[in-house]
């Protein structure tokens, strides 16, 4: 195996810093050739090209999608390597300057010159291992069966002016939920959690068969470590146009289920009866419509109801 430079600096050897990469994926399950033939690819002759960051983190993307063992993070890798003192005091490696940028002649750079640039090397290497680990947060999501029911439309006085009407039914799908983060941000919240809505409502022109209704809501600021609720409604104008009737809506619905996501991967999952992931099944007897639409709180004469029970939601642009 070729000799390589690193980033400039012929001070620290290369296959050094292979060998230590070799160590540590080693102790991951990686076998010696899978290792060598990693580099081996990435290898290039000497006199063209010189060892860069994109290279290391090549290394460490291909040990992670070589290994049939749980998956080592970006961030564990570079403290497991790069955390040795050769390495973690060497400025030049994290900025990809070369060596001589940093030892230059006294009367070319002042003393306070030279510890800027090695202090500029050493955030700008904080803040991608920063950005690193808050992929690597890990979240929990606790949540209840969704429930539903028929809900009078709200009355609020009109001012100076009164109109008499008739309160008609919507109908409310609910779920409770509960999320954790670790390591806990100081904001005490996450940042987004989207929840994915599936009702099954009964086909009123086709006994048996169902029409399937989804919608997705981000919900945003979303409190850790507390109970808090998603919904969705149906307009009386929906309800009747499933029953024939603007009351008793909560009768034309067969199937409720719900996915809760945070950083786009499922965290939690329920239906009100039957196997989770219903709604992915494919079955002719029911069928995707957008003529019946699921709304969400907002969209609602609910918006300013029981504020504090539900979580915020991202308004779409």
């Amino acid at each position: 195996m070729r000799p390589w430079r690193l980033l400039g600096s012929p001070s620290v050897a290369s296959q050094d810093i292979e060998a230590d990469f070799h160590h540590v994926a080693c102790g991951k399950g990686l076998s010696l050739r899978t290792f060598e033939q990693i580099l081996q690819a990435a290898e290039t002759p000497h006199d063209q090209r010189k060892l860069s960051g994109d290279d290391v983190v090549g290394w460490i993307h291909a040990i992670e999608g070589t290994r049939n063992s749980p998956p080592l993070s970006t961030t564990e890798m570079i403290f497991c390597v790069f955390t040795d003192a050769k390495y973690f005091f060497r400025p030049e490696f994290f900025s990809g300057q070369r060596a001589d940028d940093f030892l230059v002649v006294e009367n070319f750079l002042t003393e306070l010159m030279k510890i800027q640039r090695i202090l500029k090397s050493f955030i700008v290497c904080a803040s991608m291992l920063c950005a690193t680990n808050a992929f690597s947060q890990a979240s929990k999501v606790t949540s209840e069966k969704p429930t539903f029911d028929d809900l009078p439309s709200p009355e609020f006085p009109g001012g100076n002016k009164q109109k008499a009407f008739k309160p008609k039914d919507w109908l409310e799908v609910e779920a409770k939920f509960k999320v954790e983060l670790n390591p806990e941000p100081k904001s005490k919240t996450a940042e987004e959690v989207t929840v994915k809505w599936y009702v099954a409502v009964k086909n009123p022109e086709k006994s048996g068969y169902f029409f399937l209704l989804s919608k997705t809501i981000t919900h945003i600021n979303v409190p850790l470590n507390e109970d808090v609720y998603s919904s969705i409604y149906l307009s009386p104008a929906s309800v009747t146009r499933l029953t024939g009737s603007p009351r008793n809506g909560k009768n034309a619905v067969e199937f409720v289920g719900y996915e809760i996501l945070v950083n786009g991967e499922v965290k939690a999952s329920d239906t009100n009866k039957g196997q989770v992931g219903w709604w992915k099944s494919s079955s002719e007897k029911i069928s995707a419509n957008d003529s019946v639409p699921l709304l969400t709180k907002s969209e609602t004469p609910f918006a300013a109801m029981w504020w504090d029970r539900y979580a915020d939601e991202k308004k779409e642009k």
